[in-house]
């Protein structure tokens, strides 16, 4: 073989060489890139994104922990929304029969908190559900009276699912199943109905938007046992109270409702 063959094949493989390198390191940076924004590699605030020292809890600084909109007595026994006094009769409840045990929410629906969930489920920032599913699972640990077996995440109709690219329910479930120990039955409860969108309609449009929405696809984990729905909002209650309907009728023995974020009542 002469020199100039031998000098040939070697360019030619040194080309391949860095052609192979130079491909890797773009898979890399995008990976690396796509990696920054579901998990960003610096603990930063979840509200306000400056960087978090020892004293952070939960994945927010003290300074945002103060402003947070946490949800404290007085409120409502039953839906969980806050209410102005103690013994304030909840408006929305009165008259009214919720098929789940009781509701509770972390965060009243404020302005900001409905910018940090919009981030989350519009903008894709998929590791806000470690700071939120923190709180949650801090919340749902406060329960001492909540007789449950099971994390039940409220499902998405696969459409949408497909659009979105995740269920933030499912999400903030797997959180709290990872800090809790506790199990999620994540195929059970379906979505086999779609429906518009919730927001926007009246209270008793929501209900009627919602009927016949959900189905069960194995009852048998849930004969005789008690579970936690887990969503990102209650507003009006149609959702929990349309899956805990189709819930007990598969033979759960009780439905608890848990949610980021919740109004006052109307």
């Amino acid at each position: 073989m002469s020199n100039s063959t031998k000098a040939f094949i070697r360019n030619r493989f040194m080309m391949n060489i860095k052609r192979i390198v130079s491909n890797s390191l773009e898979i890399l940076a995008f990976k690396e890139a796509t990696l920054d924004i579901l998990y960003p590699k610096e603990q930063v605030c979840a509200v306000c994104a400056n960087k978090l020292d020892k004293s952070s809890v939960l994945g927010v600084c003290i300074w945002c922990l103060d402003v947070l909109p946490q949800i404290s007595q007085p409120y409502c026994e039953k839906c969980g929304k806050p209410l102005n006094y103690k013994n304030e009769p909840c408006n929305e409840c009165e008259g009214v029969y919720n098929h789940y045990e009781q509701a509770l929410s972390v965060f009243e629906y404020t302005a900001g908190m409905q910018r940090l969930i919009y981030r989350f489920k519009y903008r894709g920032e998929q590791y806000l559900s470690h700071f939120l599913g923190g709180f949650l699972s801090k919340r749902l640990k406060e329960q001492k009276d909540w007789d449950y077996s099971f994390i039940v995440p409220v499902p998405l109709h696969k459409k949408r699912l497909r659009e979105r690219g995740f269920n933030q329910a499912s999400l903030l479930a797997s959180e709290i199943a990872k800090n809790l120990s506790v199990p999620v039955l994540g195929d059970v409860l379906l979505r086999t109905k779609e429906t518009s969108v919730q927001a926007g309609l009246g209270r008793q449009e929501r209900f009627v938007n919602l009927k016949q929405a959900f189905s069960v696809k194995d009852n048998l984990k849930l004969k005789g046992q008690g579970v936690v729905l887990v969503d990102d909002i209650y507003t009006t209650g149609s959702t929990a109270n349309e899956c805990s309907r189709v819930l007990l009728e598969a033979g759960a023995k009780k439905v608890y409702m848990l949610t980021v974020a919740t109004g006052r009542p109307k």
